[in-house]
Parts: structure tokens; C-alpha cells; sequence
């Protein structure tokens, strides 16, 4: 047990290293338990509460919804002065922390997709332009015996080493943004919790670097194939 406010509290849970709650920061959180002898002045105060929870498995947001709204009534019958026409609404937590930025963040993904595209593309001419010139190369070494399994793994390599750095660089960038937004708006950043780049972050731009490794090798292996 802790004293909070000279009254003594159980603990009955620790959150995680580097837990942020969305919209209300803090470090000790308690249960709103309001005894009888509370509550009448209370609710002659208290309008608007906003509470986060997690659904039970198996229920829906539209059940919560109507589940809260039995409550409510409860709560006009008690004190209809005050809560006559007071209602209850549940909504998911990432429309409520989202919800508002959707357009914007859809058309900042839809531009980031499309700029990956485009560098794709770009390297994907570069590596056909460089197989084309090194045809020569490659008819020599065919003709030397080098097998056309060999030939092609040079090419792979070079278009991983090249998705490789790119990564790098890439989370280099946004590791240094984050920073940057966390010094200068941290109460916008803490709002959306805690963004940083994690093992998450990392996988999804491996994946995308392998995806940059197959548009990039895979049109160089055309002209390989034919002059092989």
C-alpha cells in the first residue's frame, strides 16, 4: 500500500516502463469511488466525465454504448435538474485521438507511398541502364563458366546493400524528428502517447526495404536473362 492524500491505497497494478495514457497523463491513477455521502454533492457539479476503458472480449462498442446510457438514466431519474438531458457516448480510442486527423494522415501516407514508388522506380531504370552497359561483362564471365545463379546474387546484393542504407537513413531522420518534436510541442506528442521507433518501426522498414530490393533487382534480371 501507498498514502495518497494521507490515506492509505492498495496497489493492484504497474504499467510498463514507457506507458503514456492517451489524453490523461499520470503517474498514479485511482478509482472514481464516490460513497453516499458524496455523491448528491457531486453530481450537482459534475457534467461532463471522460472515462477510457477496455471492452470485455465478445462486446461491442454499440453494447458499451447502450450499457452507459442505462446508467445515464439512472442518473435522471436520481437528478433530473441536472441530468435531464445528459447522454452517454462511447467511441473507439483511436477515432477519438484520430479521428479528426484522418484526411491529413491518409494523404501524408498516400504521399509517402507514392514518393517510395518513385525512388523505386528511378532505381529500378539506374539498375537496367547499369546491367545494359556491363552486358559485355556479363557474356565474358558467362563464357568463362561463371554460373548465371552467381551473376544474379552480385545484382542482389548491391540492390540490398542500397535498400540498406536507404533504411538506415531513413530511421536515422525520424528517430532525429521525434526528438525534435518532443523538445518543442511535448504536450502534442505526449497527447498521442509514446511514438518512438521501436522493433515495430524497424520490421515494417525492413519489409518495405525488401520490397525495394525485388522492384529494384527484378527488372535488371530481364536483360541478365537474355544476354545469359
Amino acid at each position: 500500500t501507498v498514502l495518497l492524500d494521507e490515506e492509505p491505497r492498495a496497489i493492484i497494478g504497474v504499467m510498463p516502463r514507457g506507458f503514456t495514457p492517451a489524453m490523461q497523463p499520470g503517474d498514479v491513477w485511482v478509482p472514481l469511488a464516490l460513497g453516499p455521502e458524496q455523491i448528491a454533492p457531486q453530481l450537482a457539479r459534475l457534467r461532463v466525465i471522460v472515462a477510457i476503458g477496455r471492452l470485455r472480449e465478445g462486446v461491442s462498442v454499440a453494447q458499451a454504448a447502450d450499457a452507459s446510457n442505462v446508467v445515464v438514466q439512472d442518473l435522471a431519474r436520481e437528478v433530473p435538474d441536472v441530468h435531464r438531458f445528459t447522454r452517454a457516448a462511447v467511441t473507439p480510442l483511436r477515432e477519438q485521438l484520430y479521428g479528426q486527423h484522418r484526411g491529413s494522415l491518409v494523404l501524408m501516407f498516400s504521399a509517402a507511398v507514392l514518393l517510395f514508388l518513385l525512388a523505386c522506380v528511378n532505381l529500378a531504370s539506374v539498375t537496367v541502364s547499369h546491367a545494359l552497359s556491363r552486358a559485355t561483362e556479363t557474356m565474358m564471365r558467362r563464357a568463362l563458366g561463371a554460373p548465371l545463379g552467381r551473376l544474379v546474387r552480385l545484382r542482389l546484393v548491391q540492390s540490398v546493400l542500397v535498400a540498406s542504407i536507404g533504411a538506415l537513413i531513413g530511421l536515422a531522420v525520424t528517430s532525429i524528428v521525434l526528438a525534435w518534436l518532443r523538445s518543442a510541442f511535448p504536450a502534442v506528442v505526449e497527447t498521442y502517447g509514446d511514438l518512438t521507433v521501436d522493433a515495430s518501426v524497424a520490421m515494417f522498414v525492413a519489409v518495405l526495404a525488401l520490397i525495394a530490393v525485388v522492384a529494384i533487382t527484378l527488372p535488371a534480371w530481364i536483360p541478365e536473362l537474355r544476354v545469359a
